[in-house]
């Protein structure tokens, strides 16, 4: 009884997104220019939308011949859409579009499907990494580059995620120039939390205006640390105790950060 409850659920939502993704507002609120899908094209608004959240894992090529013979119910795929015709159309589709319909899911979500807790918590965990990005001139010069000591310069953006690791669930993510730390990143989350929230941070993360931020938004924390940068973490080690209750006090500088 749950799964049908679940799946009438998520087929409703679906018709709601279906029925945004195809209306004027959406369209004209996303494309680029004013004249962007306005002829009749073979990738109109709304098919290059589907097709770029339809999880693009191999060539471009390959995904668009087998998108189309699925999309016409066809049993040999042809070429009706190119690669190049597709870097064009992609050109005219503001990312906000992907945000907005992201930000459906999770209201929609947390509504209706996303009801996993721990001791009452969501809980979030945050995470960041890098990610190579195409090699141009003009994204080089916007995230960056690392210089290897052999061949060209690779550009490379710093991306995070903020994920609710129970419900499976991306509630945020951003991208950025490698040159913006993760701490700085995950503040960029922060809008995203609230009471009874426990955010989960790893090593390279822990620092008092971060913690405070937190707070801040009535959320709670649970933060790995490192030996040899935390003298109460250390002192705390030392005793060889399994848990312990300290205070955590900033010093001058940490203050005025």
């Amino acid at each position: 009884m749950a799964w049908k409850v679940l799946f009438k659920s998520c087929a409703s939502f679906i018709g709601i997104l279906k029925e945004k993704i195809f209306s004027n507002e959406f369209v004209s609120k996303h494309r680029s220019k004013a004249e962007d899908f306005t002829r009749d094209r073979k990738l109109p608004f709304h098919t290059l939308l589907l097709f770029l959240i339809n999880l693009v894992k191999g060539s471009l090529q390959d995904e668009l011949d087998n998108f189309f013979k699925i999309l016409n119910q066809s049993d040999i795929a042809v070429r009706e859409v190119t690669k190049s015709a597709l870097c064009n159309a992609r050109k005219k589709l503001k990312y906000g579009a992907f945000q907005e319909l992201t930000r459906d899911v999770e209201t929609y979500g947390y509504r209706h499907v996303f009801k996993k807790k721990w001791k009452g918590f969501r809980l979030l965990a945050v995470d960041g990494s890098t990610l190579q990005v195409p090699r141009t001139a003009e994204v080089t010069e916007h995230f960056g580059a690392w210089h290897p000591a052999d061949g060209q310069p690779c550009p490379v953006a710093r991306i995070s995620m903020m994920t609710d690791v129970l419900n499976d669930f991306i509630v945020d993510a951003v991208i950025k120039p490698k040159a913006i730390g993760e701490r700085l990143l995950a503040m960029e989350h922060m809008q995203h939390i609230g009471i009874n929230d426990l955010v989960l941070f790893d090593r390279g993360y822990p620092a008092f205006w971060l913690f405070s931020k937190v707070r801040s938004r009535g959320a709670h924390f649970c933060a790995r640390m490192n030996k040899g940068v935390w003298k109460v973490v250390d002192d705390f080690i030392a005793t060889g105790l399994e848990e312990h209750i300290v205070n955590l006090k900033p010093g001058a500088q940490v203050v005025k950060q």
